[in-house]
């Protein structure tokens, strides 16, 4: 046989069987993502992402991780965090004289599992300041929210 033809069809039968090997790794895999939603009512997010609050009474917050239905994958996961962090009239008087806060439009974060009833129609606060003094460096994208007695927050993993 001529030696071209023994390389080409050595690189053709490299390349089907590469290819057959990358579709049945991702067989079943969808791009599509469900959001897996957790409620958490403990003060653990506090003391890594909102940590320059002294006073309150209570959390409640969501954990959102996305998954792509992969059964076999295990790899790190970015969260999402929103929540409600219900100070005490202390800490609410001492954050709202420490910074300065301008009005901003009501809170539009999409709850799935805490409970909004409390809030308001605001007029609602935001603060850079209080939001860098508060949010880990690992955090890709924050937003924290003020209205005089709660903070109103949607935080990202980055």
């Amino acid at each position: 046989m001529n030696k071209k033809f023994v390389k080409l069809i050595s690189i053709l039968t490299i390349a089907v069987l590469s290819l057959s090997a990358f579709t049945a790794c991702n067989r079943g895999r969808s791009s599509e993502h469900k959001e897996i939603v957790t409620l958490i009512t403990d003060d653990s997010i506090m003391d890594r992402y909102l940590k320059a609050v002294e006073g309150y009474e209570k959390v409640e917050y969501e954990q959102i991780a996305l998954s792509y239905d992969r059964t076999d994958f295990l790899g790190p996961t970015d969260y999402t965090f929103r929540g409600i962090v219900y100070l005490t009239d202390e800490e609410a008087s001492r954050i709202q004289e420490e910074y300065e806060w301008n009005e901003v439009t009501s809170p539009e974060f999409e709850f799935k599992e805490v409970n909004t009833s409390v809030i308001g129609e605001g007029p609602w606060y935001r603060c850079t300041e209080f939001e860098k003094d508060n949010c880990d460096v690992a955090m890709g994208s924050y937003k924290i929210l003020f209205d005089g007695e709660i903070l109103v927050f949607d935080m990202r993993q980055a």
